[in-house]
C-alpha cells in the first residue's frame, strides 16, 4: 500500500512539473521506515515522512548538510511510528510551510506536543 502511495505521489509530482524543471529525490536512510526528500527547482523542498523518533536528528542533519533551512511541504503518509516518529525533531528545528496528511490514522501518540496531526 505505501509503495502505491509513493508511486502515486511521484507521478503527481512529475505531471505537475513544467518540462524544464529539475526534480531530485533523496531516500534518506532511516532504517525500517521512510524519509524522502524532494527538491523541485523553483518550488522548494518537500519532505515525505521522517522515520522513527531515533532518526529525527539523522533527517535534520541530512537537511542541514544540504544547506536546507526551510521545508515548503511536509507530507505525512500515515501515523505509524516508522514514518512520523522523526517529525517532531523536524518541526522543532526547521521552518515548515505546510503539512499535508493523507488522513490515515493509527494508534500512535506523538512524543512531543509540537506534533498534532
Amino acid at each position: 500500500m505505501k509503495y502505491k502511495l509513493f508511486v502515486a505521489l511521484c507521478v503527481l509530482c512529475v505531471l505537475a512539473l513544467p518540462a524544464w524543471s529539475v526534480v531530485r529525490f533523496h531516500f534518506i536512510d532511516v532504517g525500517h521506515g521512510d524519509a524522502i526528500l524532494i527538491e523541485e527547482e523553483g518550488q522548494g523542498i518537500s519532505l515525505v515522512d521522517a522515520g522513527k523518533p531515533e532518526y529525527g536528528e539523522t533527517v535534520w542533519h541530512y537537511l542541514q548538510d544540504l544547506g536546507i533551512q526551510r521545508i515548503e511541504q511536509l507530507y505525512v503518509t500515515h501515523t505509524h511510528v516508522d514514518h512520523v516518529g522523526g517529525i517532531p525533531t523536524i518541526l522543532d528545528n526547521m521552518d515548515v510551510g505546510a503539512i499535508y496528511h493523507t488522513g490515515m490514522m493509527h494508534d500512535w501518540k506523538a512524543p512531543r506536543s509540537s506534533l498534532s496531526i
